[in-house]
């Protein structure tokens, strides 16, 4: 069966199981990123067959907050307090006002107070975990009194999470880091990869250069990710450090935004690679920059999925990253050998300008076959309906 074909019919099984529900998606912010362009992408395929989606977000206001608005959603804002508890109750009040079938949760480990409202409400939540525990633990910064409260208040809401009707993981990883046995236990616990909008790029790689004035015959390295410390931004540097030893001129671009840039711009003046690397912050139009580059490179320490890995290799782009988990899930089979060790930031350079001779020799027919299986694996299209018959069966229990 064509691939076009096998998308039509689970479109349609979709439509059969989820016509006529309300979920209310809650989201920890609507700025961009990968939970939340992935949950846009979802509740874009849950209206256009027949759901109803309101949306409400946990943090402070972004881009995406517009395009839900776009879609036509109602969107509630939470409490921004601190004490998950307090958020109970005003999450309480928006389950109530909501008036949804179905809560899905995107916080994580940090849905507890969620967890406990729709608890309260009668209304089943399903719980997504798209990061590992670590992600959590490691945003809890501050003075040692301080840290051990939230430590503490983390492992609180750990106890609350069991409230959830279904837990889903994004990749057989995250499902690991939260409970070792999920797979005992298939009626709570589901593997659903993140679904991604998979497009062709339309632009070619001149196009793309003269648009973002990037000189000719310069070798482009491209990383897309917020500046969180699991992003490795200062590892990325290493790499560079290598990179333009060997190649030049060579610059390398970093799409994003986060606390962590004035750190890692001050670095990378330190280094004396200011002349080697772009900031462009938060961008709506990756995939340009993705047409524009030679490799891109990940050396994330920790992830729970990975979507850029997975966006980049439908767009044919090589990729270098961090062998980790989530990523070995994500990779194509054949690109495995692109993994390399963490934090081993010469073998990272060497495999980099490997893919590099390979694309000048057109000689990496493993980049075409890459895009294959992702298409295959994470089009949104494959994995809605298995979103569909999870909340059907969510709706359904007794």
């Amino acid at each position: 069966m064509s691939t076009h074909r096998r998308c039509c019919l689970v479109l349609h099984q979709l439509s059969r199981e989820v016509a006529g529900f309300k979920v209310l998606q809650v989201l920890p912010s609507s700025m961009v990123g990968g939970t939340e362009l992935n949950a846009l992408g979802l509740s874009r395929l849950l209206l256009t067959r027949g759901s109803s989606v309101d949306v409400c977000f946990a943090g402070p206001r972004g881009a995406v907050h517009n395009m839900f608005h776009d879609l036509g959603c109602d969107i509630w804002a939470a409490s921004r307090s601190d004490n998950w508890l307090c958020r109970a109750g005003c999450y309480s009040a928006i389950i109530q006002g909501s008036r949804c079938n179905v809560v899905h949760s995107h916080l994580g480990y940090l849905s507890g107070g969620l967890c406990l409202a729709a608890s309260a409400a009668g209304v089943p939540l399903v719980l997504s975990l798209h990061s590992l525990r670590v992600s959590a633990l490691h945003r809890l910064q501050g003075n040692p009194v301080t840290r051990h409260a939230k430590q503490l208040c983390l492992r609180l809401q750990r106890r609350a999470l069991e409230c959830a009707t279904a837990v889903v993981g994004n990749s057989a990883a995250t499902l690991d880091d939260y409970c070792v046995a999920w797979r005992d236990n298939p009626r709570r616990y589901r593997l659903i990869p993140n679904g991604l909008s998979l497009t062709p790029v339309r632009i070619g790689k001149t196009d793309a250069r003269e648009s973002l004035k990037i000189p000719g015959g310069t070798f482009v390295l491209l990383h897309v990710g917020s500046f969180r410390p699991e992003k490795n931004h200062i590892g990325l540097l290493e790499i560079v450090g290598h990179i333009v030893k060997s190649i030049d001129p060579a610059v390398l671009i970093c799409v994003g935004d986060g606390h962590e840039r004035p750190r890692i711009e001050r670095a990378a003046r330190e280094r004396g690679l200011a002349a080697n690397v772009r900031f462009e912050g938060t961008q709506l139009d990756v995939r340009r920059y993705m047409a524009a580059a030679d490799v891109l490179v990940f050396p994330s320490r920790f992830e729970g999925f990975g979507n850029v890995l997975v966006e980049s290799q439908d767009a044919e782009l090589p990729i270098v990253a961090s062998d980790i988990a989530a990523h070995r899930e994500v990779v194509a089979p054949p690109q495995h050998r692109f993994l390399f060790s963490l934090p081993d930031y010469r073998k990272a350079a060497y495999l980099i300008c490997a893919q590099w001779r390979a694309l000048q020799a057109s000689d990496n027919c493993w980049v075409s076959t890459s895009a294959a299986w992702v298409r295959d694996r994470f089009a949104f299209a494959h994995v809605a309906a298995d979103w569909g018959r999870l909340y059907a069966e969510c709706v359904c229990q007794p």
